[in-house]
């Protein structure tokens, strides 16, 4: 049974409100009785309602706690991933221009060639700029 616990209780009163309490308040008026059959089934399960409404409570804490974690584990794998693939590609540019063969698996880069290959080509010109570490490229101001 999914919902929140607010609907899990209007679930479980409606049967008593719709006048599944056979016998009670049945010497009042239609709106009278559905009122006064709710107001017994709140009074009547108030401890489990209570219950109910401190779990969903609890619950409702936990998910936001464990979303804020989840951002921020996924927050320091994205900046670790942006460094490794800093990295990858200082190594990769000086072994290009060297000829020489270039392994990402081999030097212990975790991410796939095909993001590499993303990557650098995200990058255009500038793994030169990289390599030697030396500011992005600008344009001259006259």
């Amino acid at each position: 049974m999914g919902g929140t616990g607010s609907e899990l209780i209007a679930l479980l009163s409606s049967p008593v409100a719709s006048g599944g309490t056979t016998g009670l308040f049945e010497d009042q008026a239609n709106v009278d009785r559905s009122v006064m059959l709710e107001m017994h089934a709140m009074l009547t399960y108030e401890k489990q309602f209570k219950n109910l409404q401190l779990q969903e409570s609890r619950l409702a804490r936990r998910r936001e706690k464990e979303m804020a974690e989840l951002l921020n584990l996924q927050q320091a794998r994205k900046v670790k991933e942006a460094v490794a693939l800093d990295s990858a590609t200082r190594a990769y540019v000086p072994a290009r221009h060297r000829n020489q063969p270039f392994d990402l698996a081999a030097l212990g880069f975790e991410f796939s060639k095909q993001r590499f290959d993303a990557h650098l080509a995200g990058l255009g010109s500038a793994p030169r700029a990289i390599c030697s570490k030396k500011p992005w490229p600008t344009t001259p101001k006259s």
